[in-house]
């Protein structure tokens, strides 16, 4: 019965997909592309796609906190690699100025640094403020109020203070926290699930696998070492590259060094095929809770097509989950085959890469629009539009999508009743 709730949601799940666009352009050629730890703007179009000329109803959001500091657990295993910084370069094969760097390195990361926000993570958010206002100037050029604009705000101190700054940007002025509504866990659009801490036999075997053993031998290599380093290790090295370049975008850690772009792939492999169950097409599980912050989706836009009643804007801030939810539930980056311990070589153009699905700052944005006669719709992925293969458009019937949307609501709910 499992296998046959795969191949239905297959087929039921596949009718977007990424439309092609300009990435920001990278300081370098060094691989920059690290799972949800990567930087927006590596992600994202270089222009805004060219809204259209119709009438805005209705943003419909989903938004992620800005980039923040790393976990308490990756703080304190990144603690440990002072005793690997001290580098013999007789034996290392890395140059002598990424020596002089890595010799040189000081941790300065403290527990109370622990998730909070960086500044690189209110600069996401000024950004997006602003690209908002200025895509949507109409929607925004009134003052904000509660029957026009509804926000709801994950209680993490990253994702009130992304509000915060978000909207500030937005509207030009300060919006008062009792404005915000609290994101209620229990809520079924908001449920923050505990699977990412669950290891799959999947990742385990990956793990264990060569491309993870030949990427540690590598690093071992790299660094000149007699003894080969363990997993724990070498991730935490990873761990303080790509957070680092998280927080300082033009610079890079010394520990980026250590890895090749080859690593880094098998990396980025990792925590794709991490997600993937966690949180994505991998767990039927994933796609059956999905269905709420859709069918949340569909009534906000039929409020306002139907009834000529409902927000100008609802926006909800939150985290990884949050946008994965939606983008499950759009049926977005599905590839049709699954993400497996044996096929990294053969999924390298796989459509589940989180670097381009949840970078830090990530967001899903639905936007309602009246053109003329008829009422349509776009959806956009970290501000680059969604192309819905199944009509054929971007900018779509509100009609016809909520039809699709509708349809596929209606046989999951045949499959799990």
């Amino acid at each position: 019965m499992k296998l046959l709730v795969i191949i239905i949601l297959q087929i039921l799940f596949n009718f977007v997909k990424c439309y092609p666009y300009k990435l920001y352009e990278h300081i370098n050629n060094r691989y920059r592309f690290f799972s949800t730890a990567t930087v927006y703007k590596y992600v994202s179009p270089v222009v805004p796609f060219p809204e259209s000329n119709c009438e805005v109803l209705q943003i419909w959001m989903v938004i992620r906190h800005g980039t923040r500091y790393p976990s308490k657990k990756v703080i304190a295993n990144m603690s440990k690699l002072n005793s690997y910084r001290l580098i013999n370069k007789m034996r290392s094969q890395l140059k002598n100025e990424e020596i002089d760097k890595l010799n040189s390195w000081i941790f300065y990361l403290k527990e109370e640094h622990a998730a909070k926000l960086s500044e690189q993570g209110y600069n996401d958010m000024i950004f997006l403020g602003k690209n908002i206002r200025n895509l949507y100037n109409e929607i925004f050029k009134d003052n904000f109020n509660t029957q026009d604009f509804k926000v709801i705000v994950s209680q993490e101190s990253r994702c009130k203070e992304s509000a915060s700054i978000f909207l500030k940007e937005a509207f030009q002025t300060d919006i008062d926290e009792i404005n915000l509504e609290k994101m209620n866990l229990n809520d079924p659009r908001f449920y923050l699930n505990d699977q990412i801490k669950t290891v799959t036999d999947f990742e385990k075997n990956f793990l264990n696998g060569p491309e993870i053993n030949k990427m540690i031998d590598n690093v071992t290599r790299i660094l000149g070492l007699d003894n080969p380093l363990d997993f724990k290790t070498v991730n935490a090295m990873h761990d303080s590259c790509r957070h680092r370049k998280a927080r300082y975008i033009n610079y890079d850690s010394p520990w980026c060094a250590v890895f090749t772009d080859d690593d880094l792939k098998v990396f980025e492999y990792y925590y794709d095929l991490k997600y993937y169950y966690s949180h994505g097409y991998g767990n039927v599980n994933n796609v059956k809770q999905s269905m709420a912050i859709i069918q949340d989706l569909i009534q906000n836009f039929e409020d306002k097509y139907q009834n000529k009643s409902g927000p100008k804007g609802v926006f909800y801030f939150g985290h990884t989950n949050n946008v994965l939810n939606v983008i499950v539930g759009l049926g977005y980056a599905k590839d049709t085959i699954h993400l497996t311990d044996t096929n990294f070589a053969s999924m390298k153009d796989r459509k589940w890469r989180t670097s381009y699905l949840d970078p830090f700052s990530s967001n899903i944005r639905a936007v309602l629009y009246k053109c003329e006669n008829e009422v349509k719709v776009t959806f956009f992925i970290n501000d680059a539009p969604m192309y819905v293969e199944q009509y054929d458009c971007i900018l779509c019937s509100w009609d016809s999508i909520k039809q699709l949307l509708d349809s596929q609501y209606d046989q999951l709910i045949h499959i799990y009743n």
